[in-house]
């Protein structure tokens, strides 16, 4: 709720205050959330403020630190291979870590200060 409450506000001031308190630590972080979370670093990123900066930073760097590894593997996966039955679960874990990788690839392309 309060990832969506921070979309709709749109205030880099209060996204970096929010990552700044700690409320994306790893275990507070839904692997669904991450790429709503993404979003707002990227938004971040783009500003001229160290403080945006440096929490837009801090938090793509913990995202990437926890989720990386189920990003890669989820992404490296061939959906082609057989499989008993249907796996949504898997579906959906793959449609998330698609999300967090393009939005990965966005961070990565814009143009920054950095």
């Amino acid at each position: 709720k309060a990832l969506l409450h921070l979309e709709r506000v749109a205030d880099r001031g209060a996204t970096a205050d929010f990552i700044a308190s700690g409320a994306l630590k790893t275990g507070c972080l839904r692997l669904d959330d991450a790429a709503q979370a993404l979003a707002l670093i990227a938004a971040l990123l783009a500003s001229r403020l160290d403080a945006h900066l440096d929490a837009g930073l801090t938090a793509a760097a913990g995202i990437l630190d926890a989720y990386g590894a189920v990003i890669a593997r989820a992404r490296g996966a061939s959906p082609y291979a057989p499989a008993p039955g249907v796996d949504l679960s898997q579906e959906q874990r793959t449609a998330r870590c698609n999300a967090c990788y393009d939005e990965f690839v966005r961070i990565h392309a814009a143009p920054s200060a950095l």
